[in-house]
Formats: C-alpha cells, structure tokens, sequence
C-alpha cells in the first residue's frame, strides 16, 4: 500500500468509514503501539461515524424514531445509510432521500412520514418573504385576472399521503401515545411555518391541486378551467374567489405577475413563471 502523501491517506480512510471494504489493507500500515489491535482501533472511529450519523437522523425524524422505536429505527437507518452514504459536507442533507429509500421498498406510510418531517425541516430552512394581502389583489385590474400567475410562500409545501402521518406526527408533537400505523385516503397537506412553529393543516383536494398547478406555473384562468371538471360554469368563479382567498388569508401568495406585467397589477412583481418547468397534476 503506497503512503505518498495525506491525500490518499484521506481518501482510503474515507473509504474504509463509507464501506468497511479496505479494513485489512488500512490495518497493515497502521502502526501499533499502545497493544490495542488495528482492527479494533479504526472500529472505535468507524463507529462512532456512523453513529453520529443515526443522531443526526434522529434528530431530523423524531416522530419515525417515535414510531419505530429505538432498535428498528437504529436497524432502518444503518440498512439506508448503506443504500444512500453521506454525499454532502452538511449534515442537513443526509436524510432528503429518505422517504424515497422507504417508498422503494415498499413501506409507504414511513415513507409518507418521513417526508412530512423532511417538508417541517424545509419549512424552518425557507427563506422569509411577506405574503400579499387582499388588498394588493383589490389593485389588480379586472381585466387582468384571467392571466395571473402566483408565486407562492417558499416556506410552503404540499403532500399527499395515504397514511395516518398527519396523526403519529401531531401525537409526537404533543407528547401523547403513539397511534398504530395505518393506511387511509388520500389526504392532502399543506406544510408551512409561521414565526415560532410548524403547521400542518389538512386541504380539500380542489385547494391541494390549485396549489400545484400554481406552483406549476399555471394561470388563475387555467385553475377556473380545471375547476369546470369538478363544479357547475356557474358556481367556478365563487369557487375560485374561495380558494383564492384561503390561500391568502393563510399567507400562501408571495406576489402575482402577469403575461402583459403593469406596475399597476399589484405592489409587487415578478417574472412570469415558466409554464414547463413542471407538469401540472391531473385533475381528474
């Protein structure tokens, strides 16, 4: 084994941490003076690495290590860190794949908690913006509305679930007894923070996929077509008017633009958003 500089001392010892593979080969060109084995010397660092990293875990997912207990979860988490290693200097991170890792195989509700407790992290994490009231919209020329884009509150995420996340997070929060997973409808959630805490609130299907379409890029007019699959022409724009004001009045909307941007539209501006930058979800 060559020893021609602390570079690859680095790398092989980076190695050995992720993997374990090159035990044997870092144990020879270890010295020993102290009578305490190689082996077992480079185990108290390997060790100690990853068990940094469950603290870590521990610590971004409280409500799963709630749910699965100490032993499983510890189980849970060395099985992913194998399937997905620390790629990042930040520990922030190491747990975004997290809810995918546990849809793969197969274990839904985890999967639908954990991302729930990855969106809380990104609540916190978000970037503070002032939210529009209803008097900006009031500004906004009525000629305009159709063609109105919205940017929502980067604070702001949205989840569906098919599973009683929502339930085993509040009971964690609350410090109350853990309720038995359990498979439900589809529920739609919408994350966000406001100055001190988390919230998390249960939306109607329709708010659930005007958001996303918003998010998507898509016009207050394309969100009243939308609607037409699901109510009465007559009832779309009373409909809409609701919705809309939800989605304000809980500090949703950052700022509006539009395809023909007038400094008249609203106090603020921005950009239209790109249509494509998402496929807006099915409304069906």
């Amino acid at each position: 084994m060559k020893t021609t500089g602390l570079k690859l001392w680095q790398a092989q010892f980076k190695h050995y941490l992720f993997s374990g593979a090159n035990e044997a080969q870092l144990a020879n060109a270890i010295a020993d003076p102290t009578g305490v084995g190689a082996v077992t010397r480079l185990d108290v660092y390997r060790n100690a690495y990853y068990i940094r990293l469950q603290e870590a875990l521990a610590h971004d997912f409280p409500a799963l290590l709630a749910v699965l207990g100490d032993e499983a979860f510890g189980h849970q988490m060395a099985n992913y860190l194998r399937s997905c290693p620390s790629t990042s200097p930040s520990l922030r991170q190491l747990g975004q794949p997290l809810s995918d890792w546990f849809r793969k195989s197969d274990k839904h509700a985890l999967s639908d908690l954990a991302a729930l407790e990855w969106a809380v992290l990104a609540a916190f994490d978000a970037a503070d913006v002032s939210p529009l009231d209803a008097d900006d919209l009031a500004m906004i020329s009525p000629g305009h509305w159709n063609q109105l884009r919205f940017e929502l509150q980067p604070a702001l995420s949205l989840l569906q679930t098919q599973s009683n996340s929502h339930e085993l997070w509040a009971a964690h929060r609350d410090k109350r007894a853990i309720p038995p997973v359990r498979s439900t409808t589809p529920q739609h959630l919408a994350i966000w923070r406001i100055p001190e805490s988390p919230i998390i609130r249960l939306l109607s299907k329709q708010a659930f996929l005007s958001l996303n379409s918003l998010e998507c890029g898509s016009t207050f007019g394309d969100i009243c077509v939308r609607l037409t699959a699901q109510e009465s022409v007559e009832d779309v724009p009373t409909v809409a008017a609701q919705l809309l004001l939800e989605f304000v009045s809980n500090g949703w909307i950052t700022a509006v633009s539009s395809a023909s941007p007038s400094k008249d539209n609203a106090r603020r501006t921005t950009s239209p958003v790109n249509p494509l930058s998402r496929t807006p979800p099915d409304w069906r």
